[in-house]
């Protein structure tokens, strides 16, 4: 059996423990998946008696500043999501990069030449950035604190004509019901919210059309899982995706 769980502050709200069991039954990984809302302390504790876990808010950039061996989108990205073991090495990794990738293809987003703003500055928003810049030349963070010419202040948002908003901050995270947009700024928008619990934010109630985080999070962890068990066949495509979301809302 190989100890996995997610690391993070303030996350008792997470799927990933039904969602990693039911990727190990749909396997055949025999794993026991624990959720470590922990303190930075604490953290170097889980390097030692876990065989991976997945990384989460607020520890994603602060993981990586840590100098393990690193996969190129680790380094890329410059954030962590996924810690593995392999050959007696530690490795860092982020498949966040991979799911966000595969939500825009899953929901057939266009994001070509599209004005996008990205809301936050952590590493969320970093890995989303790595994806869009890639499609769109006009790509801004929208922060509470300007920090270099691609980012803006929030009360600058409503200056400029954004296509898409992306929420890459916790903002709308179950209990929360706030959003981090007024309605008018997001109306007759598209809306990309990486949050998932509650499946509907209040942000994305507000806008023209509107996708949830959840594939995203699917995504990453069928990633995740080929780090923790070096399981080379797990299928990732749009039929395991969809049969796993069915039975993660059915039991949760």
């Amino acid at each position: 059996m190989i100890k996995l769980g997610l690391v993070g502050k303030d996350i008792s709200y997470s799927k990933s423990k039904e969602l990693h069991e039911i990727i190990g039954r749909l396997f055949g990984i025999n794993l026991d998946y624990q959720i470590y809302d922990i303190d930075t302390d604490t953290i170097g504790k889980c390097f030692n008696n876990l065989d991976g876990f997945n990384v989460t808010k607020p520890y994603k950039e602060y993981i990586y500043g840590l100098g393990y061996q690193m996969t190129t989108v680790a380094k890329n990205t410059k954030a962590i999501n996924t810690v593995f073991k392999k050959n007696g090495q530690i490795w860092l990794d982020n498949t966040d990069y991979q799911g966000f990738k595969y939500l825009i293809k899953y929901y057939k987003i266009d994001l070509k030449d599209k004005k996008i703003a990205i809301l936050g500055t952590g590493g969320a928003a970093k890995t989303v950035y790595r994806v869009v810049s890639n499609h769109s030349k006009y790509v801004k963070f929208v922060s509470r604190n300007k920090q270099d010419q691609l980012t803006i202040n929030y009360k600058d948002v409503k200056n400029e004509e954004f296509d898409i908003f992306i929420n890459a901050t916790p903002v709308g995270t179950y209990p929360n019901n706030q959003s981090p947009l007024e309605e008018k700024t997001v109306r007759n928008k598209i809306v990309i919210d990486l949050v998932y619990n509650p499946l509907e934010t209040k942000m994305m109630s507000y806008a023209k059309e509107s996708y949830n985080g959840l594939v995203m999070l699917v995504v990453q962890a069928l990633y995740a899982q080929k780090r923790f068990s070096d399981i080379k066949d797990i299928k990732i495509n749009k039929t395991t995706v969809d049969s796993i979301i069915k039975e993660l809302l059915i039991n949760v």
